[in-house]
């Protein structure tokens, strides 16, 4: 039976010759690899899974947001371009902070935290990170590899954390 690796790379995986080569490189000695690499959502055609090779499989995982925060998104959007609607807004927000104002603080800060650009950067990569973790761990490997230095925490994560194995940069 030949050992199983994950490989993790921080990138879509479409043109990145020196993780194909060493992912070939490992197949090739018999080994099964699966590499984890993230999916381009500017590219929708291009396949979450896809296997290049015999005992090569490519995961690639989501990059955008959980569904439940796509009606959220779009209530925002629409609230900055509908006058009335921010009207209302305003007014429930002021009535708000008359009755209850530390908690209507409170929920008003970390909401608008959520619509800053940096702090939507900051998600979108923790969700990546654990969408990343989560693929680590659907399959139980001898090895992980990280490609990057960018993607050792994954790697580090499933391997020492949860599985007890060996890491390799």
């Amino acid at each position: 039976m030949s050992k199983k690796i994950a490989v993790f790379v921080w990138n879509h995986f479409t043109n990145d010759a020196r993780v194909m080569r060493e992912c070939t490189a490992l197949q090739e000695a018999g080994y099964h690899v699966d590499l984890i690499a993230i999916q381009d959502v500017k590219q929708p055609d291009l396949p979450l899974k896809e296997s290049p090779a015999k005992n090569f499989t490519v995961y690639r995982v989501k990059t955008g947001y959980p569904d439940f925060f796509k009606p959220l998104m779009t209530g925002m959007r629409y609230m900055k371009r509908s006058k009335p609607s921010l009207l209302l807004i305003s007014i429930i927000f002021l009535l708000l902070l008359l009755f209850s104002p530390l908690p209507t603080l409170i929920v008003s800060l970390m909401v608008a935290s959520i619509f800053l650009k940096k702090v939507q950067t900051l998600v979108r990569r923790i969700l990546i990170f654990t969408r990343m973790v989560r693929q680590g761990l659907a399959r139980r490997y001898d090895i992980y590899h990280a490609s990057d230095l960018n993607t050792l925490p994954q790697a580090t994560i499933c391997a020492k954390v949860f599985r007890k194995k060996k890491t390799r940069l």
